[in-house]
């Protein structure tokens, strides 16, 4: 059920790694860590 959904996402990171796409700003502009509050990131 999930693996084509995998196998999409696996594709753009490997032509993203081998240098075959360029991320746009709009594609790279996402958040690494989600639900962290404000206080934790200052830890880091």
């Amino acid at each position: 059920q999930f693996q084509p959904l995998f196998d999409a996402v696996n594709a753009k990171r490997r032509a993203i790694v081998a240098g075959e796409h360029e991320p746009t700003d709009e594609e790279a502009d996402t958040p690494l860590l989600h639900g962290v509050t404000q206080e934790t990131l200052e830890v880091f």
